[in-house]
């Protein structure tokens, strides 16, 4: 990507654009795992538009900003989020199981500490289906708990997964608890990390559709609602009626920020354009 970005300043939005595509189609073949590094993936490329837009929003044409549009529709989104951190957990408990299906108390005990699935050595080749009942039930409850939790994408819960289904949870063995337990921790922080990225992309999206109208136009909307409508489509509905984003609009461009993530002096989260760190290397590329 930093060569395209290069070849954008250059004028050449073309390569930038097939960059874009290439990382976000490839993104979806990690060998190891798939999708394990998908949405990292994806925010990397969020940031690169992000960059683009704001450096050299006038260069690209309607098609192409259509495309970068489209590149960024899934980011955090809830199939992704859902499928990755199920694997995740899915992966860790198969580190945790002996010959017969079963978790291994001995190894929760003592690996209660480093439960990362870096340090359990290999999976078991059991099927999940053929895991124990109480192994299979463990991953059911984990998935009940982290589909409440991934559905709601605007803000935290008012009711968390974790106390939704406590009930299930009792259900579980000692050991089947504590691998929940530790595990869901890490879970639920990736959980609101995914969501902060489904809210940036968006808003990267929003700040497209805003240079798709001035190239319409002539100049930028003065707010959400004078965009052409058909700009919005894509958009999740709180996005595109202003209900979690605030929209403004300057000589100098285009700024967007939450309305949900506010800190404690009440000034939003700046999402676009979003407080980078320097993507082009100083050195000169070569052509």
């Amino acid at each position: 990507m930093s060569y395209a970005s290069h070849k954008l300043e250059k004028g050449d939005a073309v390569t930038f654009v097939g960059a874009v595509d290439k990382a976000m189609r490839g993104a979806r073949f990690i060998d190891e795992i798939p999708m394990f590094g998908w949405i990292q993936s994806q925010e990397e490329v969020a940031e690169f538009i992000d960059w683009a837009l704001n450096e050299h929003g006038g260069k690209f044409t309607d098609s192409q900003l259509s495309q970068l549009t489209a590149a960024l529709k899934n980011v955090g989104g809830y199939e992704v989020q859902f499928e990755v951190r199920s694997l995740e957990f899915r992966d860790a408990v198969r580190r945790l199981v002996v010959g017969g299906g079963a978790i291994n108390p001995m190894t929760v005990r003592s690996e209660m500490e480093n439960l990362s699935n870096d340090s359990l050595g290999p999976a078991t080749g059991v099927p999940v289906a053929e895991l124990h009942a109480s192994v299979q039930r463990l991953i059911h409850t984990h998935e009940q708990i982290l589909q409440h939790d991934i559905s709601y994408t605007l803000r935290d819960p008012v009711i968390s997964g974790w106390e939704m289904f406590s009930l299930e949870r009792d259900m579980l063995g000692a050991s089947e608890h504590a691998v929940l337990d530790r595990i869901y921790k890490v879970v639920r922080l990736r959980v609101k990390h995914g969501r902060q990225a489904s809210e940036y992309s968006d808003a990267v999206r929003l700040a497209i559709a805003a240079y798709r109208h001035k190239l319409r136009h002539g100049e930028f909307p003065l707010s959400i609602g004078e965009m052409d409508e058909g700009l919005l489509g894509s958009l999740p509905l709180h996005v595109s009626t202003g209900e979690s984003t605030r929209y403004s609009q300057s000589i100098l461009g285009v700024t967007i920020s939450s309305k949900l993530r506010d800190d404690s002096r009440k000034i939003a989260v700046h999402l676009y354009p979003k407080r980078y760190k320097q993507v082009i290397e100083d050195e000169e590329l070569e052509d």
